[in-house]
């Protein structure tokens, strides 16, 4: 009768082959571990968890050429001028909105009287309103005193409205430059009492009579 037959060559090799893959897969664990440990210490980026969005987001810290100790973290389009001079900006727009050169008064603050320099009947009249029409506050027309029918018109303005005596020559497609001038002393026309901003001196050129 033949008895059986152990194989303890086989269970030995099964063993040793066991203990072999137990040793790599701890060393391969502590590589691993060494590794991220120093992922970890490299300060070049930080995680933050839990953004606006409840969401993981990364912000990478930049150093601004030019400032001193500055650190601008996240920050999206702002830029910084070189020498340590700090920029300022807004969303959406600029602020302290001031008005252009050249903004004068509105037509309603400005007093413009006409006089009849022409020798035309009813011009002033017809003048004076066209200006009411564009605005203006207007004074009574009246005629200019002077012995000579002028063949160019002219705006006179008193001190601090020279602005709006340019502006009104250019509407009147008269010249800024040579059509304007300081208001007289003693006002050339007829019933000189109403003190206008603007004096016109209607000439021939612009006169229009009345039907």
């Amino acid at each position: 009768m033949n008895r059986p037959r152990h194989s303890s060559g086989g269970l030995a090799r099964s063993a040793g082959g066991t203990t072999a893959k137990g040793l790599v897969v701890i060393v391969a664990a502590v590589a691993l571990g060494i590794f991220l440990l120093n992922r970890g210490t490299d300060g070049s980026t930080a995680v933050a968890v839990g953004g606006p969005d409840d969401t993981t987001s990364t912000t990478t810290a930049t150093t601004v050429a030019g400032t001193t100790g500055t650190t601008v973290a996240g920050t999206t389009g702002t830029t910084a001028a070189a020498g340590g001079s700090t920029p300022t900006s807004t969303a959406g727009g600029t602020t302290g909105t001031t008005l252009p050169a050249g903004s004068t008064r509105p037509p309603s603050e400005v007093k413009v009287q006409v006089a009849n320099a022409a020798r035309v009947p009813g011009a002033a009249g017809a003048a004076t309103d066209q200006l009411s029409v564009l605005g203006y506050a207007v004074g009574t027309p009246t005629n200019y005193t002077g012995t000579e029918t002028l063949d160019r018109t002219r705006i006179h303005y008193r001190l601090g409205f020279l602005q709006e005596a340019m502006n009104l020559a250019v509407s009147l497609d008269l010249d800024p430059q040579s059509d304007v001038f300081d208001m007289p002393a003693e006002l050339p026309i007829e019933d000189a009492g109403e003190d206008p901003d603007l004096l016109i001196l209607l000439a021939t050129d612009l006169a229009q009579p009345t039907g």
